[in-house]
């Protein structure tokens, strides 16, 4: 069987992250047509990077995953790519010597080392993932070199795509929209064991001011405030070092939870809520759709704004009076929230299924190798 290298900066069924999660599938589902090789770091944090993992290598649902040092990059400037990290050069002189061996290796998102030093090894089978989005590092130099050296691009939106094609000369290189897919039945609603809280809307994911949590906390808060209710915002996800929150009796954070978990209370929430600005696709709003929970998203996200509008399941919101607005709409009224959710449940059926991705991405990679051998 040819093999396949997924590179990522943190892997393993214990990391949250969006970009660490969609390699997880990408691996899991490609098992099958390759020997998938995930390279990573030893690291289980962000900030700090740390070497938590003790093994070099292991074995995981049929995965092999090769995990190298954090090494000191204090030597570097402070706004070099060594000192964004995870700096793992035993990586880099790995996929040197061997890439190869591999059909393709795949890079995931832009933002960290791994990435950016592997594709500037400039290995002719490199595709890149680069999950970007309109921030700072989409127009920093030192980030944008990296898209100079990849042969293929996945994007998971097209408003991904037009970004990054508005920026850099990329309009060339072989590429593939839709890179994430969505196993339908693994979001019915089934018997479960947390629906515990009573009315709540969801937020899950990285607990963070990159993802524009902060307002969200606010936003609830003064919501509350203003339509007392039993409602309760539930929050799943770790929450980065040194967040700053402003607590409430109606917030209830419960940490890092299992898939099985957070599927749980993803179908059990009337809404589930993003505030981000920033993604280019946004994982928790494929998964609340598929189990016919609409969402409220962020409408300074294009790309949020767009999977809205395109699935007819989600209103978005630009200030707090809009937030109220929409909120209280879907909270107030049963049946927009069963059409919606219906809408949503269809939308990512027809258009996220794995079989479909997976096609999509090889279609990708058997381009990239009839270039290479040409």
């Amino acid at each position: 069987m040819e093999r396949l290298a997924l590179i990522v900066h943190r892997y393993g069924l214990d990391v949250n992250g969006g970009a660490e999660y969609h390699c997880r599938m990408i691996a899991e589902h490609m098992a099958g047509r390759y020997d998938v090789d995930v390279l990573t770091s030893r690291t289980k944090g962000i900030s700090p990077w740390d070497n938590v993992y003790d093994k070099k290598e292991e074995k995981e649902g049929g995965i092999k995953i090769l995990r190298f040092e954090v090494e000191d990059a204090s030597v570097f400037p402070s706004d070099s790519i060594e000192q964004t990290g995870p700096y793992c050069p035993s990586m880099m002189q790995y996929l040197n010597k061997h890439y190869k061996e591999y059909k393709a290796v795949i890079f995931f998102t832009l933002n960290y080392y791994t990435a950016c030093a592997g594709l500037k090894l400039n290995i002719n089978n490199s595709i890149f993932l680069p999950t970007a989005h309109d921030d700072n590092a989409i127009w920093s130099e030192k980030y944008g070199e990296a898209f100079s050296y990849p042969r293929g691009i996945l994007y998971n939106t097209v408003e991904e795509k037009n970004l990054i094609e508005s920026i850099y000369e990329v309009g060339n290189i072989p590429s593939r929209i839709g890179c994430f897919g969505i196993d339908i039945k693994e979001y019915e609603r089934t018997g479960n064991s947390i629906d515990k809280a009573g009315n709540y809307i969801l937020y899950a994911g990285r607990v963070s001011n990159s993802k524009n949590f902060k307002e969200l906390n606010k936003y609830f808060i003064k919501y509350k405030e203003r339509n007392p209710s039993d409602l309760k915002l539930i929050v799943l996800g770790e929450m980065d070092r040194g967040m700053e929150i402003i607590n409430h009796e109606d917030i209830i954070f419960k940490g890092f939870v299992s898939d099985e978990e957070k599927n749980q209370y993803i179908r059990n929430a009337l809404v589930t809520v993003l505030a981000s600005k920033h993604e280019s696709l946004s994982i928790i709003v494929l998964e609340s759709l598929a189990c016919s929970v609409p969402v409220l998203v962020n409408g300074w996200c294009e790309v949020l704004k767009g999977q809205c509008i395109r699935s007819n399941a989600g209103l978005y919101y630009t200030n707090y009076r809009e937030f109220e607005k929409e909120l209280t709409l879907l909270l107030e009224n049963d049946d927009l929230r069963s059409a919606m959710g219906e809408n949503g449940r269809n939308f990512v059926k027809s258009n996220y299924s794995w079989e479909r991705i997976i096609q999509n991405i090889d279609s990708l990679i058997n381009e990239v190798c009839s270039e290479k051998q040409s």
